[in-house]
């Protein structure tokens, strides 16, 4: 299942809400694939690379497309892989690229939640599960080392206030 970071909502108790179920498919066990019966624009951006190969899709797919909706949260939604085409985004994937960490994303988010996601082989990429105690570990981290990043909060911003930025410029920059 993939969801594009501007799919999720958050209500008035930051509980993030999912929108948008265009691609979605009920899926009963983890080892379950969704194969799909028409041809359809597939997001490449947020697909790993064996399911932009074969489009199969696997619960190891969505660990994979996590990863990326991590990524777009610490960019604030820049568009992954800036104005790559799909193709281009496969062989950039297919060379052991991946999308580097923004400057102020704290480097144990990056190295021990974002990367595993996108490991190569989807039987090494954590399970939600291991996300989730993983993310825990790293909220009591940060915690303890009183990273500052934990205790500030976002800015809100007006369109007026919002400086135009074009993603294939952070791509070049990050990626």
């Amino acid at each position: 299942m993939f969801h594009l970071t501007q799919h999720l909502q958050l209500d008035a108790e930051l509980n993030i809400k999912i929108g948008d179920f265009g691609l979605c498919r009920r899926v009963s066990d983890e080892y379950q694939v969704y194969l799909p019966t028409t041809h359809r624009e597939l997001p490449f951006a947020w697909m790993a690379p064996e399911a932009i190969d074969s489009e199969k899709f696997t619960f190891k797919n969505d660990v994979w497309a996590y990863g990326i909706v991590m990524w777009e949260l610490i960019t604030r939604g820049l568009n992954p892989y800036g104005n790559m085409t799909g193709n281009q985004v496969l062989r950039f994937l297919q060379s052991g690229q991946r999308l580097q960490a923004p400057p102020y994303t704290p480097e144990q988010l990056y190295n021990q939640i974002i990367l595993p996601c996108w490991d190569e082989d989807p039987e090494r990429r954590p399970s939600f599960s291991q996300l989730l105690q993983e993310l825990d570990n790293l909220v009591v981290s940060l915690q303890r080392n009183n990273l500052q990043q934990l205790s500030s909060r976002y800015e809100k911003l007006s369109p007026r206030n919002v400086p135009s930025i074009r993603s294939q410029d952070i791509f070049n920059r990050y990626c």
